[in-house]
């Protein structure tokens, strides 16, 4: 009896501790992120001179101010401006604890948001511990450190800034335990569980329709190779998992196929591949393996105590252990190469053109890849006992020789010694773990690495929170010619990591812009780039009007960026010249009182007055762009810099849009618009009862109001997307019924 009931007290307290240990953590470390630098560590050994950001948690800050947005968004009393909402709810932002928000007011949403944050951590933990402990079969114990790791990775941290990614991290390792079990058993249950988990899978938003798609059809063959050798078996499983697919796409019709019209893809075949060259090194692996995603100077600085060391430490062991079967091995490789060779930036914005602006797509993939690099380190660990010590041995020390071999490329810079040590403290921990459960060591041994591994893993991540807001000139030096002159010169050749490693940048700090008597800042950086032959800038500037502007240089070499008045100035001689902005995107609010084009040989097309677009065609002439920002100004837009292409194309485009009081247009000449809402020929606008031309341009409605029209702007739209998606959500609903009912049918006549 006294067994019984341990056992019992066993499997209560286990899932408790992989719930609540990564929410206790990620909120610990959140609290020391928050003492002043200098305070616990030296700031020579943080690298750490500024408290942190109160909107470093940007999952929280994003998501409070998009749910006042489209909240306002659906109480307004144009359509198209409901429509708006409705497509970037669907979109973006289908989650239970986003819902409760936008039901609240400010305040509330913003405790709910800030509490599910955290507690998202606990449900991936959980949903991996019931991976690993019911269908891996691994240790109780070890499958709750294991799956505190996962959820406290940085891929899961990183991906936290997407509400979409982060509720995949949770729906991932549910999906595999769900195939699992369907390859296992003719259960109709777990086949209506399956798709009721796809359906959640799309219902996340592109990334999960995009990357999910991907990850669920590599589940379903690595699920189908661990569990049967011949081919033809392996075949019928994922055809199997592959019918509970499509049922549960068509299930989440309602609210997938309204958000993909919203974005309104349109890419031809040909373009896609144009320039598909991937640029791929040998040890980006480890760097995206400690790190969760290399493509952001930023993230460089997460550690690798969890998922990343931990899994290649096991996953090397069972390579080189003899007694695992090799099919496993080899779908396991197969597996993690395709993954994280698709998470590549190069590759991802030769394949996806349209989500390039956005990390949500790579961290998808990568969250999808941390649940096979876990399932494999529990197969590792299953078969740990008899792979001798030799084995064990040669999987930690070959990580350590392997980071020494990696960080001693030059992508690696003085900044990173603190993970550096901390690695090879986790590599060394590691391995002392895996000797621990190879020769049976006590439980007391076991809860000490426990306690331990915690302790780490929250000071980590408290590094992490400190580091989160630091720009790269924070901790990447700028070395200045004569001491204290103004002048900057190129301190190394520092490669961002979410660009090209062909590409070299000069990174400025925008408190210390270079000037010099009877010379401006543009002059100076010119002269700079082109005698050290730079092509990028990277110079945050302002600290609210535009954030993080980067410019390529053009074939006349110049470019202009003046911080004082917060005025930008972009000229170049060709439109058809590479895309205008990388990395992330710019996306920035900006107040502007002023926009204008100057073209030498070409009249502008269309004029949009106030904060909205000039419309370009191709030219062979010099052009140049300026805005000025003022934080006063009566004139609001949300910019998004747009890259060029062939046909010549530079667009501000203004998101959001005023024309005056209850939106009625007044005299002073012919006005055209371009709305930020998708352009449907079901859109009907009318000043004074009178209706206007119509138009698309770049996928968005547009519109020109003649001048001699005054009176109240009423525009009206039906969505398309709506009556479709509830028809094949009704049908996915039928098919799922339906294949139960075939089955039973089918067992009757057996």
């Amino acid at each position: 009896m006294r067994s019984l009931a341990k056992s019992r007290y066993g499997n209560i307290i286990a899932p408790v501790l992989a719930l609540l240990l990564p929410v206790i953590i990620m909120a610990a470390a959140f609290m020391i992120a928050q003492v002043p630098p200098g305070k616990i560590l030296p700031v020579e050994a943080t690298l750490r001179r500024n408290p942190m950001d109160e909107d470093v948690i940007c999952a929280v800050t994003e998501s409070r101010e998009a749910a006042s947005e489209i909240r306002e968004e659906l109480a307004s009393p144009n359509s198209l401006v409901r429509q708006k909402g409705i497509d970037t709810l669907l979109a973006e932002y289908m989650d239970l604890f986003f819902l409760l928000a936008l039901m609240t007011g400010d305040k509330a949403g913003g405790v709910i948001l800030f509490a599910a944050y955290f507690l998202r951590f606990g449900l991936a933990s959980i949903a991996m511990y019931y991976l690993l402990k019911n269908r891996i079969r691994a240790g109780k114990y070890f499958s709750v450190m294991l799956s505190v790791f996962y959820a406290c990775s940085s891929i899961a941290f990183l991906a936290a800034g997407a509400i979409q990614v982060m509720n995949l991290l949770i729906l991932f390792p549910l999906a595999f335990a769900a195939m699992d079990r369907m390859i296992a058993t003719d259960d109709n249950v777990v086949y209506l569980r399956l798709v009721l988990i796809f359906a959640l899978i799309f219902i996340s938003g592109m990334p999960g329709i995009i990357c999910g798609s991907v990850c669920i059809l590599m589940y379903s063959f690595v699920a189908a190779i661990m569990r049967y050798r011949t081919a033809g078996n392996v075949l019928a499983s994922v055809c199997r998992i592959l019918a509970a697919v499509i049922p549960g796409f068509m299930v989440s019709g309602m609210v997938s196929i309204p958000a993909m019209l919203s974005l309104d893809i349109q890419q031809r075949g040909t373009e896609v591949f144009s320039d598909a060259a991937v640029e791929y090194k040998l040890f980006d692996f480890l760097a995206s393996a400690s790190s969760g995603m290399a493509q952001n100077s930023q993230d460089g600085t997460c550690h690798a105590i969890y998922i990343g060391i931990i899994t290649l430490v096991l996953i090397i062991i069972m390579f080189i252990n003899p007694n695992i079967p090799v099919r496993i091995k080899a779908v396991t490789g197969i597996v993690a190469v395709i993954c994280h060779i698709l998470t590549a930036y190069s590759a991802f914005n030769s394949l996806i053109p349209f989500a390039d602006s956005s990390t949500c797509y790579p961290a998808a993939l990568l969250s999808g890849l941390a649940v096979v690099l876990v399932i494999a380190a529990a197969i590792s660990v299953k078969n740990i006992r008899n792979a001798g010590r030799g084995v064990i041995y040669g999987g930690g020390l070959s990580v350590i020789v392997l980071m020494v071999i990696a960080n001693s490329s030059e992508n690696v810079y003085g900044y990173m010694n603190y993970q550096l040590f901390m690695t090879f403290i986790s590599a060394v921990g590691v391995t002392v773990f895996l000797l621990h459960i190879a020769e049976n060591g006590s439980r007391k041994t076991g809860i000490i690495y426990g306690v331990l591994s915690c302790i780490v893993l929250t000071s980590n991540m408290s590094y992490v929170y400190m580091m989160s807001d630091m720009r790269p000139e924070d901790y990447r030096p700028v070395v200045y010619a004569d001491g204290d002159c103004d002048t900057p010169e190129l301190s190394t050749d520092a490669e961002l990591s979410f660009l090209t490693s062909r590409d070299r940048y000069l990174i400025l700090d925008s408190g210390s812009a270079p000037s010099e008597e009877g010379r401006d800042v543009p002059s100076i950086i010119n002269e700079m780039c082109d005698d050290m032959g730079i092509d990028h800038v990277f110079l945050p500037v302002g600290t609210s009007e535009i954030m993080n502007i980067g410019f390529v240089k053009g074939e006349d070499g110049r470019f202009r960026i003046c911080e004082e008045d917060s005025e930008m100035i972009r000229g170049v001689s060709l439109l058809s010249e590479e895309r205008l902005f990388f990395g992330s995107g710019l996306n920035a609010p900006v107040h502007m009182s002023e926009l204008n084009f100057n073209i030498s040989d070409l009249p502008i097309d269309r004029k949009f007055d106030g904060p909205f677009l000039y419309e370009l065609t191709n030219t062979t002439g010099t052009f140049e762009i300026s805005m000025r920002g003022d934080p006063t100004g009566a004139n609001q837009g949300y910019m998004e810099l747009y890259r060029l292409d062939e046909d010549a194309l530079d667009v501000f485009n203004g998101m959001s849009f005023d024309i005056a009081a209850e939106n009625r247009v007044t005299g002073g000449g012919a006005k055209t618009l371009l709305t930020g809402v998708r352009y449907s020929e079901d859109i009907k606008i009318s000043v004074g009862g009178t209706q206007v031309a119509v138009y698309e341009y770049l996928g968005r409605t547009a519109f020109t109001i003649p001048s001699d029209l005054e009176g109240v702007l009423e525009i009206s739209s039906r969505n398309k997307g709506a009556v479709p998606g509830i028809a094949l959500t009704i049908s996915g609903l039928l098919c799922a019924a339906g294949h139960e009912i075939i089955t039973k049918r089918i067992r009757r006549l057996e």
